[in-house]
């Protein structure tokens, strides 16, 4: 039994389940062997979708506060066996709630996704951006020295707060960023995210 890909008669490739039974037989075929073939595509469609909700922001795309958790553990332990250092930098919208307040939640949502994309075009692959919150983000980001990391975070906030074009509405926004660094601010999860929520280092 196992998984396997297989190609359809219009050359698209899909997952496919087998199940292979051996069967025994007097005659002179001798043993032969049964083989059930199943597509499982609505199934792994079905998993994505469940992994999606679970560990993804579903307004922007971004990990959730539960894959950050699990990718903080990982990289807790991960840097215990090489005494290696990781940061967490924290970004939050100053006054967000006006935004919806003034233009509507609908605006609000929006801005959120712009202000994802703009943090995802500018990390790198191997970093996890987070929205942990309503105007909360969180970056997951490691091998950077410090001087590497104020600059990175300096830059960070002039893109978050530089002005959005949202339905012909120009919005700008202020926000704050701050880093917590392991094991300097804390050796758990739980205690970066709520002991150390707050920005550590305002720059």
């Amino acid at each position: 039994m196992g998984e396997i890909w297989n190609r359809r008669r219009d050359g698209e490739v899909y997952p496919q389940w087998i199940s292979v039974s051996r069967v025994e037989s007097d005659d002179i075929l001798g043993t032969q062997y049964i083989g059930v073939f199943r597509d499982i595509s609505e199934q792994k469609q079905n998993e994505e979708t469940i992994e999606r909700l679970a560990f993804y922001d579903e307004l922007t795309g971004c990990a959730n506060r539960y894959l950050l958790r699990d990718r903080v553990r990982q990289k807790i332990v991960e840097m215990q066996r090489s005494a290696k250092t990781f940061a967490l930098m924290f970004i939050d919208l100053d006054h967000f709630k006006d935004v919806n307040d003034v233009y509507g939640h609908a605006v609000g949502d929006l801005l959120l996704r712009k202000v994802a994309a703009r943090l995802l075009d500018h990390i790198r692959e191997t970093d996890t951006l987070s929205r942990i919150g309503g105007d909360e983000f969180v970056i997951l980001m490691s091998d950077m020295n410090q001087e590497v990391l104020d600059q990175k975070a300096k830059f960070l906030i002039e893109l978050v707060v530089s002005p959005y074009l949202i339905n012909e509405l120009e919005l700008n926004i202020s926000a704050s960023i701050g880093i917590a660094h392991y094991p300097e601010h804390g050796d758990d999860y739980d205690t970066y995210l709520f002991t150390h929520y707050k920005p550590i280092t305002f720059i």
